[in-house]
């Protein structure tokens, strides 16, 4: 959320991209032309993230672009077996631990 705050406020041309791992491009950014060609990581197990929020993602990143076919300034990848926090380290936030769902993949 923050760097999609950051860059926006910047405008359009400051970045050369922008790589969102278990976060999607926000409601407010969709039709941007401030923010840089997105790429959307994130995993089919994310209990912090929903499905419903990466379908919608994909919807409107992908799918009203032209397909996954097309040239996409902003595609969306969903990884198997990953959960938020597989994009992450450390020690898990509360929140995290609470409403994560079990990664299948290893850290490792």
């Amino acid at each position: 959320v923050m760097s999609q705050i950051f860059l926006t406020s910047l405008g359009k041309g400051k970045a050369d991209g922008l790589v969102l791992m278990g976060a999607t491009v926000l409601r407010s950014n969709r039709d941007s032309t401030a923010l840089p060609p997105t790429l959307t990581v994130d995993g089919d197990l994310d209990g912090l993230l929903h499905v419903t929020r990466q379908a919608e993602a994909y919807f409107h990143q992908v799918e009203k672009a032209g397909g996954p076919t097309a040239a996409l300034d902003r595609p969306v990848v969903l990884l198997e077996g990953l959960n938020h926090w597989s994009f992450s380290s450390g020690d898990l936030p509360g929140n995290v631990a609470k409403h994560d769902l079990q990664a299948e993949v290893s850290m490792e």
